[in-house]
């Protein structure tokens, strides 16, 4: 099942179809998601969603797949992406020369391609001067104002 960042949706209806009062309110959903999130989450969420009605449809005598009707939702791509380049950076981190603890945590994010948490969650149980391996085995986040340390998000992190 396919986590949402949205509040969660659940439509139990027992062989009976959705009137169209329903469709309409499952529609205003759509606004509301359109309003929040990306676009190509949308798209996402309007598949889910999709294959979940057409189960319906096929299984339990659902009439119609609402979000068929409803129509397309989101964008199929990413809004182009902006990203530096090596020139820029080397312009960038001469500039932040003189601070030493930004400069090498730039230099870590950079050249390592490690995450902000990730290079947050670092200590010198991490560093192996010996072999020189920098060990990347946590992450920290800040939810709801507590500190937290987790595993990295991919396992080719660990």
């Amino acid at each position: 099942m396919a986590k949402l960042r949205s509040e969660p949706i659940y439509v139990i209806k027992r062989r009976s179809c959705l009137f169209r009062k329903e469709a309409d309110t499952y529609s205003d959903f759509y606004i509301y998601w359109r309003k929040r999130d990306s676009g190509t989450y949308l798209k996402t969420v309007q598949a889910e969603l999709s294959c979940i009605f057409n189960h319906a449809v096929n299984f339990y005598e659902l009439a119609c797949n609402p979000a068929r009707k409803a129509g397309p939702l989101g964008c199929g791509q990413a809004d182009e992406m902006l990203f530096g380049t090596k020139d820029d950076y080397l312009q960038f981190i001469t500039n932040i020369a003189d601070k030493p603890y930004s400069y090498y945590a730039f230099e870590l994010l950079y050249w390592c391609g490690m995450r902000p948490g990730e290079l947050l969650a670092l200590t010198p149980e991490d560093l192996n001067f010996e072999t020189k391996v920098l060990s990347i085995t946590k992450s920290y986040q800040r939810i709801k104002g507590e500190d937290i340390v987790t595993k990295p998000k991919t396992r080719s992190r660990m």
